[in-house]
């Protein structure tokens, strides 16, 4: 007969990890979100801006939105509109094919 119980724990150091016993809860739910190797926030969205030249167009879409709210010209705003559906286009293929991956 083993001298295990129901209240014993599964693991011999008591499912702690001696790295992070001492960082707060923030740190911890920071470290388990972001994976090893990966960019931080602040270098995917570098990244996602000046990826390409096609999302430097991604100014565009408030544009598009300010010209139609303050009722600019109709070919301003089928401009913008137009200018502003390529990037996002180009972006919607980049995040179908990440997923399909």
């Amino acid at each position: 007969m083993s001298s295990y119980t129901e209240t014993s724990p599964l693991l011999e150091n008591g499912g702690r990890h001696p790295d992070t016993d001492n960082l707060s809860f923030a740190s911890r739910t920071a470290s388990f979100l972001r994976g090893v190797g990966e960019p931080s926030w602040p270098e995917s969205f570098k990244f996602f801006i000046f990826g390409t030249w096609f999302n430097i167009l991604l100014v565009f879409i408030p544009l598009s939105f300010v010209s139609h709210y303050l009722n600019w010209d109709a070919g301003l705003r089928f401009l913008f509109s137009f200018m502003a559906i390529v990037p996002l286009a180009k972006v919607s293929t980049s995040l179908l094919v990440s997923l399909d991956t």
